[in-house]
């Protein structure tokens, strides 16, 4: 079983970009809650995921601006027979959240675009 992924960047005036990917896999948000920065967001290209903020420029939008910043949220977490869209398997993943997360809780990492 894998595991269909669901994310979201909002940015500070509330514009969104949606995305998802199948991981390799059985997790769950159980799984990562505590992985996660305030228990909520995280930045997917630390976790190996693209990062979604710089579909604004493909689409036409001025970015980056003023409201935008790394940080993405889960949106939902699902079991899924679907094959995996990114080689990532579960374990390296909770591997590079629960590295990201160490990480922005000493300061180390940057939250620019």
């Amino acid at each position: 079983m894998n595991t269909l992924l669901e994310y979201l960047y909002r940015d500070a005036s509330n514009y969104k970009q949606h995305g998802s990917v199948v991981l390799q896999g059985a997790i769950s948000l159980k799984d990562i809650r505590p992985l996660l920065i305030d228990g909520d967001y995280f930045i997917p290209s630390q976790a190996g995921l693209p990062d979604l903020q710089h579909r604004f420029k493909d689409q036409g939008f001025e970015y980056p601006t003023e409201d935008d910043h790394a940080w993405h949220e889960i949106v939902s977490m699902k079991p899924t027979r679907k094959q995996p869209t990114i080689p990532l398997h579960r374990k390296e993943f909770l591997a590079r959240l629960q590295i990201s997360r160490r990480a922005s809780c000493i300061g180390r990492i940057s939250l620019a675009v």
